[in-house]
């Protein structure tokens, strides 16, 4: 919890939230969302870090940050998501709050940071893993 507590901490003014990308090994579910989003210029082609989805299974709020946003309380509306959903020009998905912050992150990357991929360690099934060693491991 400590290295968690270190990367809050050094959270830029913008980033609400850190989390990190899924690995290459299941990015294949947000993949062609992505591909269609570089090619009509949504996202940027040299922000590398856009071009995989995130996963939501750790993540860290910065809820301050989160309350003062007037853009994330906007987002928030219970009509913002039809209007994100609009501005992707995507479909919906079916992770829930996972798809809500990847459109987020897509549209706002300023509001993100990349957590380190030992907190999303897949421990079978991917032909790139983490070389780090994994501190939060999916089965």
């Amino acid at each position: 919890l400590i290295s968690l507590y270190k990367i809050a901490n050094d959270m830029e003014k913008t980033e609400l939230v850190a989390v990190a990308r899924d690995p290459d090994c299941v990015n294949s579910y947000y993949q062609m969302t992505v591909d269609d989003l570089l090619e009509r210029g949504i996202i940027s082609k040299t922000d590398t870090r856009l071009h995989h989805g995130i996963n939501t299974g750790v993540v860290l709020y910065d809820l301050e940050k989160m309350r003062r946003s007037s853009t994330y309380q906007m987002e928030v509306q219970i009509n913002s998501y039809q209007k994100l959903v609009d501005y992707l020009d995507t479909h919906k998905l079916m992770l829930g709050d996972q798809d809500w912050f990847n459109f987020l992150r897509w549209k706002y990357p300023n509001m993100f940071r990349d957590l380190p991929c030992e907190y999303n360690s897949f421990v079978e099934g991917c032909d790139h893993p983490c070389l780090t060693k994994p501190k939060i491991k999916h089965i």
